[in-house]
């Protein structure tokens, strides 16, 4: 980001104690009831949701997914409605053949939008429906040529000169293309890229797909490796810009996905995209996690006070140990606040305080911002036991525009639990293998462990979030959904007592000194001096507030902060660095403050391999008054 984070790390050569966690989570973020999304079809094996709420009416919900019948594999596309806020669903549409890929969305006024793609790997379709009442009754589908794997849909809400346009991006397949057209030299005559339609008339007709090839396309390479571009999802910016997520990443032979996260964003209605933007690093070990792969997404403010049109994405990664070993997912998410040129280093938002030392895997991690400016976030949450296969929902939130989160909360009342005595998904066929008429009978079951690549999170007209998961309590995979509520309020800088303040982060540099432990009792304390790096004048108060606090040793606590916090969120009063003149000048030093730290359960030294071993890290930023 353009304003950087202040960074302590004190080293030999972020978590609070889980009551006092579950306490802050229970009192800032409220779970309603589950509610069966999916019972009108609750026979059928449902996978892959995606949940959308009208910004204008809190009554109004859709929620796309893909439901089969449990003794074959011909999946089809259906669309669920809520007319009073989620409390009950009806089916509004489904599909007459084989689609996959639902997605869903709210236009301007009564318009709502569902589509899904179908075709072959050669020629691919997508399927446009339109409610002019919003969700209640639906026109016949329409058909998009050109549209390819996984679309998704939006309109133009804003004031702009595009008002009312609206998107839908999928992959799409461009062949016979000359070499020249693209940056990387290959073999191959077949690129996917990502394209984008527009209508400028209220969907009845589409024009395009326009493409962008070169640094996102997908190019056939040897010795068993080749590039990959995932399509992701868009957002509209309060201007009229289109950000269009995407993920290109190389796979080897060993299926281990390598690349990023970036956006691309159009600034004239769609009409062309600028150069990619880099959000993050993204890895993928498929040969241990393909049946948890899921897809990044990314959410954006619409129009909060504080924090509009800034832009969130969240992914997961695989996680490595020090010898390289792929050992589960993590939740990520990362934040722009200048409309996507650059982007806060990616931060790790899952495991709760209470599961410190183990892991379960996090996907289907999904991302979702209130009229407020609260960020919300939902993922499955895997078991704890390696050998068990299911997964919890959770959630999260942030009200500081994703700087910290607060603790995670359980949404799913009950487990998606696989390998128990829930209905299996069974095909069978026969085929001959000899010249002699010898035959052989397959009978299989799919098991897609991750429900999908897709689930759905959304921000009703009152703030309140929707979840929306698979889950088999009923023995049959069905849609659910919960209401959610966060009571804590979204405020400039993180907090009351900050709100006043200037961000003084990259106007100072900071030295420690004086570093003291006594492995006895965990305590550390560390001289702190400022120095006005800036040509404005700094004067207090000082205040710092912890953004991340971690140790390889055990659990620290910052000790002394005046808000009664110990960890994420604590709030240090660095006044005293300014008392006496009350001023710091430019290329001044600060006088010295005496900063103290406890680890709690300070384990023993274990080796990883390197030299030096992170006894506290600590980022913050630091706030102040600005002379002017």
């Amino acid at each position: 980001m353009g304003r950087a984070n202040l960074t302590l790390v004190l080293s030999l050569g972020v978590v609070i104690a889980a009551s006092r966690a579950n306490l802050i989570a229970q009192s800032a973020i409220r779970v309603g009831t589950n509610i069966h999304v999916s019972e009108s079809n609750g026979a059928l094996e449902h996978n892959e949701v995606f949940g959308c709420a009208d910004s204008r009416n809190p009554a109004r919900m859709l929620v796309a997914s893909i439901f089969d019948g449990m003794n074959e594999w011909s999946p089809r596309t259906v669309l669920y409605a809520s007319l009073d806020a989620g409390k009950s669903w009806s089916t509004a549409v489904t599909s007459s053949a084989i689609h996959l890929d639902p997605a869903c969305a709210y236009g301007s006024d009564d318009d709502a939008y569902f589509i899904s793609s179908s075709g072959t790997n050669a020629e691919r379709f997508v399927l446009f429906y339109r409610s002019q009442d919003g969700g209640r009754t639906w026109s016949q589908p329409s058909t998009i040529v050109g549209g390819g794997d996984r679309p998704y849909v939006v309109e133009d809400g804003s004031e702009g000169k595009y008002k009312g346009r609206i998107y839908i991006n999928s992959g799409v397949q461009l062949d016979n293309l000359d070499p020249s057209l693209y940056r990387e030299q290959t073999s191959s005559r077949t690129v996917t890229s990502i394209g984008l339609h527009r209508s400028l008339d209220e969907g009845k007709t589409f024009l395009g797909p326009m493409t962008t090839v070169g640094p996102v396309a997908k190019l056939g390479t040897s010795k068993g490796q080749y590039r990959v571009l995932q399509n992701l999802n868009s957002v509209v910016l309060s201007d009229g810009t289109v950000v269009t997520l995407l993920c290109q990443s190389e796979m080897n032979e060993n299926r281990e996905a390598t690349g990023s996260l970036k956006i691309l964003r159009s600034f004239n209605g769609g009409e062309s995209y600028s150069d990619p933007i880099k959000i993050g690093d993204y890895y993928s070990d498929l040969s241990q996690f393909d049946s948890k792969d899921t897809t990044p997404n990314i959410g954006v403010d619409p129009g909060s006070s504080l924090f509009r049109d800034r832009l969130y994405a969240v992914w997961h990664n695989t996680k490595k140990d020090s010898k390289g070993k792929s050992v589960g997912e993590i939740s990520l998410a990362s934040y722009s606040a200048d409309k996507g040129l650059t982007w806060s280093t990616p931060a790790q938002i899952g495991n709760p305080p209470e599961n410190a030392g183990r892991h379960q895997d996090e996907y289907q991690t999904t991302v979702a911002v209130n009229r407020d400016g609260v960020v919300g976030v939902m993922w499955y949450d895997g078991f704890e036991d390696p050998t068990s296969m299911g997964y919890w929902v959770r959630f999260t939130a942030s009200v500081d525009g994703g700087q910290t989160w607060l603790p995670s909360v359980r949404v799913s009342e009950a487990p998606n639990k696989v390998g128990g005595m829930e209905g299996w998904h069974l095909r069978g066929w026969t085929r001959n293998t000899k010249e002699d008429g010898s035959f052989q009978l397959h009978v299989q079951t799919r098991i897609w462990e991750s429900s999908g690549h897709t689930a759905g999170l959304a921000a009703d007209a009152n703030g309140v979030f929707h979840a929306f998961w698979v889950d088999n309590r009923t023995g049959t995979k069905q849609v659910w959904t919960s209401p959610i509520t966060i009571t804590a309020s979204v405020t400039k800088n993180g907090a009351q007592e900050l709100a006043n303040l200037d961000d003084l982060s990259t106007k100072v540099e900071m030295e420690i000194s004086n570093i003291n432990l006594n492995r006895h009792t965990g305590k550390l304390s560390a001289t702190l001096r400022l120095k006005n790096v800036s040509e404005q004048a700094i004067t207090g108060p000082l205040k710092m507030r912890i953004l991340d606090l971690h140790s390889e040793f055990g659990t620290p606590q910052a000790l002394n902060a005046g808000n009664g916090r110990f960890d994420v969120g604590a709030i240090l009063d660095l006044s005293d660095l300014v008392l006496g003149a009350g001023i710091l000048r430019p290329n001044q030093e600060s006088s010295e403050k005496t900063m103290e730290f406890e680890i709690e359960h300070l384990g023993p030294l274990r080796s990883n391999g390197n030299w030096h071993k992170d006894l506290i890290t600590l980022e913050a930023r630091l706030f102040g008054k600005i002379q002017h």
